[in-house]
């Protein structure tokens, strides 16, 4: 994969932030109709979660990064410097590496971006339980109703 390719990953990581900018609103019930809240859910935990998946696809992107840079710095340094360094001195080098910091770096932050959307979406599962009792609660007040003529 070219440089090209993974420098353009924090613009890709704006791009999911802004998808995920008005959770807060999305997954309040404060001051919802039940019905529409319940209805609504389904969208929402898919959308939350499309996106959880689109920023996992980062994730994963930069791993494979990581172990190309890994690999290629690991060779120059056995090809072009002493032969005898350890495995530990030559790691050490690597993360050392400007090349090898720069896409680390990357990698934090698609990793926060990816961990803060999983976030979300156990947030929505947790929504869906809370429609789920309330839904129920409603049905209970409605059973236990005399009628008196």
């Amino acid at each position: 994969m070219s440089q090209q390719r993974y420098e353009m990953i924090p613009q890709k990581l704006l791009e999911i932030e802004r998808k995920i900018k008005n959770w807060e609103r999305d997954v309040s019930l404060d001051g919802k109709n039940l019905q529409s809240a319940v209805v609504e859910q389904p969208s929402l935990l898919a959308y939350y979660d499309q996106v959880a998946v689109e920023a996992g696809y980062y994730v994963d992107l930069m791993k494979m990064m990581l172990k190309k840079v890994r690999a290629e710095r690991t060779k120059f340094i056995r090809d072009n410097f002493a032969r005898d360094y350890t495995d530990s001195a030559v790691q050490k080098a690597v993360e050392g590496d400007k090349e090898y910091q720069k896409v680390y770096a990357i990698y934090i932050e698609v990793k926060e971006v990816y961990d803060k959307c999983k976030s979300l979406v156990e947030a929505f599962k947790q929504r869906s339980y809370s429609l789920n009792n309330l839904v129920k609660i409603h049905e209970n007040e409605l059973e236990n109703i005399t009628i008196r003529i």
